[in-house]
């Protein structure tokens, strides 16, 4: 029953133009930066199929609060309820719906389709049509709206416990036998009668305590000149069936709406996925709140899972996308009228690296080390007052070497400016690599890299002063010594000079000094860095590695390689150099 395919915005919020089609998919998660327009599309679908009656707005809702251009949000749906499409109904309305557009041309092939249209002017006054090319418009009634389920989940979800009408516990119970009444029948309010039969037992009770000042008012009406000696102590039967129903979920004693955020969450999606499971459509917004990881995790993955119904997220959570697979994700950026969808080349780095995807710009690391550097980059940038990457929405993405050429094509396919950091050690063997780099550099991406041949680590042995070096190799045994308390300092020391003597050759001197610098050697110390499981090949030991060297920055000529691409990466964060 009734799900989205396509939906248009204008001038509602934030978003001025918007059209989007989702092809009737089950399950939508929206991401995006903050304001980007995520809640604002959950609003524009909870607005446009709304069960109620009457639905406030404000000049604010109007983009820039140009109340002389008319709110229009318009829905089209399909696997509609039987009831709305029928001759007495819509039936004139329908639309022939495929996966590439909407016509009035109804085909065989063709799914039925029904357009929704709601339009505010500035009167604030909505007005809800079902509405086609052919035969215009036509109003469609609260009650109408109501058969589609449609409900969400936002930070006021108290009236959800309760069961008066227009909330998803009362559509729950009127679900199972709305399709066998008329629309004209005037149907049992099964509340309403379970609160007349609960009234009837409260008439029953005396209130005793109450009786002493209930006879001085009797008494007092006599002298008066009218007689209420049969009035009694009771509940008025208004304030039983009041603008917020008294009749509402319990447990023990205590009511579901003090409950704790997250539970009455849950509770409310609980509810709402009852009714998804008959046909429906539910708007949950940053569906991780009030939530430990683990439970907004297994919240996505079931919600997913459900195979009837129609849901629609939104989150901010490495916690949720790192559940779901690429094609789940919708990318919302303020600036565009339409989402942007992943490709699968991006499967491997939703897993590895899901804060990526809330980014701004990425980094896309060709491993660990990179990652350690780039982060003592960040460091050394916020202690000369530069902002940090974090503000500048600027993440990193592990590329795990094999995968960086893949990566960046997908983020740049969703338009994210990307940058590139990477060796350049095995470019004359792979020329594939090497075309590689040159297409994405004609693409847009920022390369950060290092002569042909080299290493990030031979970049750094060969670009410090000698006194930098040094202290590189103390820092490789000294986290050696870490790693292997077994092992003596003495020991520690030797084992990474044999490392060196193993890249250098028979004649490699016995250490590295002012006497012994010469560009072979620190040649052969950077690719006895690099090689294995290599010295700093993870984030912290990148990150040490990447301290060492801003703690030698000054001492760097202004035309030193190494120097010059870290400056580089340090104007794609927040455009300026170092």
């Amino acid at each position: 029953m009734a799900k989205i395919h396509n939906l248009k915005i204008k001038n509602f919020r934030g978003i001025s133009d918007f059209d989007q089609t989702f092809f009737g998919r089950n399950f939508v998660c929206l991401i995006g930066r903050g304001d980007s327009g995520k809640s604002t599309i959950l609003e524009a679908i909870s607005s446009v199929l709304s069960p109620q009656w009457n639905l406030p707005f404000q000049d604010s809702d109007f983009t820039n609060c140009d109340t002389n251009t008319p709110i229009e949000i318009e829905a089209t749906l399909i696997e509609l309820p039987s009831k709305l499409i029928q001759d007495d109904k819509y039936g004139l309305y329908i639309r022939g719906v495929t996966p590439t557009c909407v016509s009035d041309e109804l085909e065989d092939s063709h799914e039925i389709g029904l357009t929704i249209r709601l339009i505010v002017k500035k009167d604030l006054e909505p007005r809800w049509f079902v509405y086609n090319e052919r035969q215009g418009r036509a109003s469609i009634s609260s009650t109408d709206r109501s058969k589609l389920n449609v409900f969400m989940v936002s930070d006021y979800v108290d009236r959800h416990f309760s069961w008066n009408r227009g909330n998803p516990l009362y559509a729950l119970l009127k679900q199972e036998d709305s399709e066998e009444r008329n629309d004209d029948e005037d149907d049992e309010d099964t509340v309403v009668t379970a609160l007349r039969e609960a009234k009837s037992k409260i008439d029953a009770h005396p209130f005793s305590e109450l009786n002493v000042a209930l006879k001085k008012v009797i008494d007092s009406a006599k002298i008066l000149g009218i007689d209420i000696s049969n009035a009694k102590n009771t509940l008025d039967f208004k304030e039983l069936l009041g603008k917020e129903s008294k009749l509402s979920l319990h447990e023990s004693k205590i009511p579901f709406r003090l409950k704790g955020k997250g539970s009455k969450r849950l509770t409310s999606i609980a509810i709402q996925t009852a009714l998804v499971d008959s046909g429906g459509i539910m708007l949950i917004d940053e569906i991780e709140q009030g939530l430990e990881p683990d439970r907004a995790q297994h919240l996505a993955k079931a919600l997913k899972e459900g195979k009837v119904g129609q849901v629609f997220i939104t989150t901010h959570s490495r916690d949720v996308v790192v559940e779901l697979v690429t094609s789940d994700l919708f990318l919302v950026k303020s600036s565009e009228n339409h989402l942007k969808t992943f490709s699968g080349n991006l499967q491997g780095a939703l897993r590895k690296n899901p804060e990526a995807f809330f980014a701004k710009k990425v980094i896309i690391c060709e491993g660990l080390t990179e990652m350690g550097i780039c982060r003592a980059l960040n460091k050394f940038k916020v202690s000369k007052g530069h902002s940090s990457a974090a503000v500048q929405g600027v993440r990193l993405a592990d590329g795990t070497g094999s995968h960086i050429v893949e990566y960046t094509d997908g983020f740049i396919e969703v338009d994210y400016p990307t940058c590139l950091f990477c060796d350049s050690d095995v470019d004359k063997k792979d020329k594939k690599l090497s075309e590689n780099k040159e297409r994405l550099k004609k693409a847009g991406v920022l390369l950060v890299d290092w002569d042909q041949g080299d290493s990030l680590e031979v970049a750094i042995t060969n670009n410090l002063p000698p006194d930098g070096v040094s202290a590189l190799l103390e820092l490789a045994a000294r986290i050696k010594e870490e790693d292997h308390a077994n092992l003596s300092t003495e020991d520690c020391t030797k084992a990474i000079w044999d490392s060196v003597k193993s890249k250098f050759g028979s004649h490699c001197p016995g250490e590295f000094s002012s006497d012994t610098d010469t560009k072979a050697l620190r040649i052969a110390i950077g690719r006895a860095a690099g090689s294995g499981i290599g010295w700093f090949k993870n984030m912290e030991k990148g990150n040490r590695l990447g301290d060492l060297v801003f703690k030698y920055w000054e001492a760097l000529p202004i035309d030193n390689k190494l120097k010059k691409q870290l400056c580089v990466l340090s104007e794609f964060i927040d455009g300026n150099g170092l």
